[in-house]
């Protein structure tokens, strides 16, 4: 393994396997951004890799090139271009990794599956043990029935929301399958701490609430049964067996060690995701071509989330209808080519050159993130970004390994055209690693040299950072544009784990003068996403830092 190689696994297994569970970049305090941070060594690596050592691109990049040209199109007309060819920099730049996982595949599957399944199992297990449910238990066992736990106790703090926990957690789901249905000689003596591993992850899963999260990973299930069949058996049985026993660890759980009501199998509340959809479609309407360019669904001021929490419509908001179209049209050809070469009949006719089982949970695996990016931000956060493009590449990988058929890519290939091609993508790589670089530096830096002053540990409505990125408030940006400034938000806050409210800013600032409102008190207002403590909300969080107003003259 050269150094580039080593470099990017390196950097890989601390991004999927110990991110979820402990701190990994020390100077940066946010959870969420450290993951992003971890996500740009990424990227720049594996640029600077293909630049160097990079090998030519395959027929279904020069197919994307379609896409690019699109987005970068849609960037030169965005209102900050800067940002928005950050977001399609980093998508680029996303696309070199999955070339670069196929290759490793290509030259040495057996290698990068038993990587990929100490990776996937090991991010389970440390996520476990790290204390985010073990330690929980553990301390509740000693009074085993006291109602201790409060909402404002969270089993995913590593997460600054939960949904970001679920996104990544549906891409490892299939892949913990792999020991359990195949030999991986690696971790084959631990099948039944693996199966256990399963488990918990199931019991997690309940415990989130999600229910996009669960109806993704049943419904990719059920599909890949309908696809493969027969060579689905093992898969959906280890599924289904961890299922159900994964609601019963939920049930000891929910009723010996939690008590709080945000803890079930499905959520009852009434989604905001409507309103979220009705937005996209309005910037839709209003600029069909090109969109209003990458991360700008929070431009002009959106007081309801930074993204629409659709994958399909964020494309076609921000990049324009064109590329959407263009997007949607690649993923299911590319979907059709891999069911029309790998499906029920044909899969056990391989001859054992690959094994049915790795296409099963791959395909699993890419349908259960696909099918919950439709209801939330698969396409947005670092971590589902990254599982993301490795399926993909496994995918890929997989698919050239096979003998190539009519109508798939040529293997002979003349040395000139061959040069060129090769050239090209280093030339390409190359312009990428430029512009990423000169769009991430001015909000990099700041967060890794004075990360205390432009770092919190807030939950804001992440968009590429975890304090958004979109540099300019409501009230500048109305203002900016001869528009009226919003209205008055109106907050809603839990005391003595009742909700109480709504109560306008000068209420606010006298329950927290009078210490009846804490910093670790929840809030939730007009625009957030979820539930948040009031010292994680910027404007709460200035008063929290100012002196009481002068006590009025008797």
């Amino acid at each position: 393994m050269e150094w580039g190689q080593f470099l990017i696994f390196i950097i890989c297994c601390m991004a999927l396997v110990f991110s979820p569970s402990v701190d990994v970049v020390p100077f940066v305090i946010n959870s969420y951004d450290e993951k992003r941070v971890l996500e740009i060594l990424l990227v720049i690596t594996v640029l600077l890799h293909q630049v160097v050592r990079g090998r030519r691109l395959q027929g279904y990049a020069y197919s994307s090139l379609l896409v690019f040209l699109l987005l970068f199109l849609s960037s030169c007309f965005a209102s900050f271009p800067r940002l928005a060819f950050l977001d399609v920099t980093l998508f680029v730049g996303l696309f070199f990794f999955v070339d670069f996982v196929k290759n490793a595949w290509l030259k040495n599957a057996g290698q990068t599956l038993n990587y990929v399944v100490v990776a996937a199992c090991l991010s389970a297990f440390l996520f476990i043990l790290s204390g985010d449910i073990l330690t929980l238990i553990m301390g509740y066992l000693p009074g085993f029935y006291e109602k201790a736990w409060t909402p404002n106790t969270s089993s995913f703090y590593r997460f600054t929301n939960v949904r970001f926990f679920n996104q990544y957690q549906l891409f490892i789901f299939p892949l913990m399958a792999i020991p359990l249905t195949m030999d991986v000689p690696i971790v084959s003596k631990y099948k039944k701490m693996l199966f256990g591993l399963l488990v918990c992850w199931w019991a997690l899963l309940f415990l989130t609430g999600g229910r996009g999260a669960l109806i993704a990973i049943t419904a990719a299930i059920l599909v890949s049964s309908l696809v493969y069949r027969r060579a689905s058996i093992s898969f959906v049985k280890t599924q289904g067996f961890s299922a159900v026993f994964g609601i019963i660890v939920y049930g000891f759980l929910i009723n010996f060690v939690y008590t709080s009501s945000e803890s079930m199998i499905l959520r009852s509340d009434v989604s905001r995701r409507i309103d979220l959809w009705e937005r996209a479609i309005d910037l839709i309407v209003q600029n069909p071509f090109f969109g209003v360019g990458g991360m700008h669904y929070a431009w002009p001021p959106n007081y309801l989330s930074n993204h629409p929490h659709n994958s399909v419509l964020q494309i076609a908001s921000e990049w324009g209808l064109p590329a959407a179209l263009a997007v949607l049209g690649l993923f299911l050809y590319s979907l059709v080519c891999w069911i029309r070469r790998f499906n029920y009949k044909t899969v056990s006719g391989r001859n054992g050159e690959v094994n049915p089982q790795m296409i099963v949970v791959l395909f699993c695996s890419l349908l259960a993130g696909a099918i919950y990016s439709l209801v939330s931000g698969v396409i947005v956060m670092p971590l589902s970004q990254i599982m993301a493009a490795l399926v993909i590449g496994l995918m890929f990988g997989v698919y050239q390994s096979i003998n190539a058929e009519k109508g798939s890519f040529p293997i002979r290939i003349g040395k000139k055209e061959l040069a060129i091609k090769t050239y090209l993508s280093r030339f390409l790589a190359g312009i990428t690693l430029t512009v990423f670089v000169w769009t991430v530096m001015p909000s990099l830096l700041p967060r890794i040299l004075d990360g205390k002053a432009f770092i919190t540990k807030c939950f804001k409505n992440p968009r590429f950072w975890a304090a958004g990125e979109i540099p300019f408030n409501g009230v500048v940006v109305a203002s900016q544009a001869g528009q009226q400034p919003p209205p008055m938000l109106l907050y809603y806050v839990v005391i003595n784990g009742d909700q109480s409210g709504p109560f306008d800013i000068n209420i606010i600032k006298e329950m927290i003068f009078s210490n009846q409102l804490t910093k670790n008190t929840l809030v939730w207002r007009r625009g957030m996403v979820a539930w948040s403590y009031a010292e994680c909300v910027a404007e709460l969080k200035r008063v929290f830092g100012s002196d009481p107003p002068a006590l009025p003259l008797q």
